[in-house]
């Protein structure tokens, strides 16, 4: 096996490695390391697996980053639920994440984190495993008419409630415009201000706009009703799809709409689309594990939840007890009350700052 740097001459074989491959997602795509170089301070990269023949058996996505907290650090791939090495054996992934290692080693002070789709028990160990967030995950029939969200009373209940949206007017259809996209970004401001949790920067949207729209590989749906104001939009989910997976990346509403059931109504129009297309999985994303409620949304479609993993260098450790401790306790109980009572355009800019610096 010979690990070397993929460039524009092997970014056919790139894609057709991340397409054929059963854990493939737009998460590997090329034009999503571009969005993240774009919308936030990294040097992105990709390290390809190569055997005897030439023949492409893996790639490793990364990104250089810093922060005043994090310090320099080399991730698969920030800001990215779980990126990783994706490769048809074993032996390509253990020289890949070797490969990630070494590279560490030659910046002092430097650590490594990557993030698998699926736990793995990397024989090296400069890496020290840290569990994250559950993501949930549908698998697809290939057939949308043999689609069933899980136990028949749940299936019954979100057909209810697909069928209680639609019966208020509500209809789901795909964004057109960058206005579209800024109408339905002050939503997902109010969704983030609600749960504390920081915005990410406008920017990063736009590019997903510029660089992934125009790709096929992204789209967002929007729920509108007539007579709701703001030109009708009350809730919109992002979507990305490529190899064998559609994800929803980030979603936004209007708390004032939520009893017209818009998520359902987006929910199970993506989850037909996928099934249409082609795409065998339908990620709905990840949970925080005090979201207990988040949760039990995802559940009740017959979404399996699984627990995501990082690896990190034994030196990430103080990073992750800094940020366990930020995430618990009476200072992040004062830190959200404050957060929720910002303004919106305050989440915004305090949002993009923390994205840049931490």
């Amino acid at each position: 096996m010979r690990v070397v740097y993929l460039g524009p001459s092997d970014f056919s074989r790139w894609d057709q490695l991340v397409a054929s491959h059963p854990a493939g997602s737009a998460y590997y795509h090329r034009l999503w390391l571009r969005v993240l170089e774009r919308a936030f301070p990294c040097e992105a990269f990709c390290l390809g697996c190569e055997d005897t023949t030439g023949q492409l058996q893996g790639i490793l996505p990364l990104c250089w980053t810093s922060g005043w907290l994090s310090g320099s650090w080399l991730c698969s791939l920030p800001h990215t639920p779980f990126a990783g090495a994706l490769t048809t054996c074993v032996e390509a992934e253990l020289a890949l994440v070797r490969a990630a290692v070494d590279l560490v080693h030659e910046r002092p002070g430097a650590w490594l984190q990557l993030r698998p789709p699926f736990q793995t028990n990397f024989p090296l160990p400069e890496l020290v495993e840290h569990p994250a967030m559950c993501t949930h995950t549908l698998r697809l029939p290939s057939r949308p008419s043999e689609l069933r969200f899980g136990s028949r009373r749940n299936h019954h209940c979100v057909k209810t409630a697909f069928r209680k949206a639609a019966n208020l007017g509500v209809r789901v259809q795909r964004a057109e415009t960058q206005q579209d996209l800024r109408r339905w970004y002050r939503l997902y401001l109010e969704t983030m201000r609600a749960h504390a949790a920081a915005p990410l920067p406008y920017s990063f949207f736009v590019a997903v706009w510029e660089l992934m729209v125009p790709a096929g590989l992204a789209w967002l749906l929007l729920a509108q009703k007539a007579a709701a104001g703001n030109h009708g939009v009350i809730a919109g989910t992002l979507y990305f799809g490529f190899g064998s997976t559609m994800l929803a990346v980030k979603t936004g509403r209007s708390f004032k709409w939520l009893a017209l059931r818009p998520n359902e109504a987006l929910h199970w129009s993506a989850i037909h689309e996928a099934c249409e297309s082609g795409f065998r999985y339908y990620d709905f994303g990840e949970s925080p594990d005090e979201n207990q409620g988040l949760a039990r949304f995802k559940s009740k479609w017959g979404a399996e939840a699984r627990r995501l993993y990082r690896y990190g260098s034994s030196t990430s450790r103080d990073v992750k007890r800094i940020a366990g401790s930020w995430r618990s306790g009476p200072i992040h109980r004062l830190a959200a009350g404050l957060w929720r009572a910002m303004p919106l355009t305050a989440t915004q800019f305090a949002g993009a700052w923390i994205y840049r610096h931490v």
